[in-house]
């Protein structure tokens, strides 16, 4: 049995899209501890992400780089891995694989026809 996974969400004013950010977080790892660092949003994000099941700190607006090392400091030990809100798991297509692969500086997969 591997570390527990902490999933670290980003959040600012994304009341209309965490609830399936964290649905499909919950059913591609529903062992996982998701917490949302709510980063001073006004649209009810919290209230959402809340009734999803996540566990919310709720931080005055200071940008995302703080909300997310504030949200380090309470997960638990073990594995993190860190998502935006608005995440969208397509990680089957050749699109998402060309962004990965962008994101890492590696060259984008054949199938990725989009320019860099």
């Amino acid at each position: 049995m591997g570390e527990p996974l902490t999933i670290l969400i980003a959040a600012r004013d994304e009341a209309e899209r965490i609830g399936t950010t964290i649905e499909e977080l919950r059913r591609r790892f529903p062992d996982a501890e998701l917490i949302v660092a709510d980063d001073g949003s006004r649209d009810g994000t919290a209230e959402v992400a809340e009734a999803g099941g996540a566990l919310v700190l709720r931080l005055p607006r200071r940008g995302k780089g703080q909300a997310l090392t504030l949200g380090e400091r309470v997960a638990s030990q073990g594995e993190l891995l860190l998502c935006d809100a608005d995440l969208r798991l397509v990680v089957d297509s050749p699109e998402a694989t060309g962004r990965e692969h962008r994101k890492h500086g590696e060259k984008p997969s054949s199938g990725d026809q989009r320019p860099a």
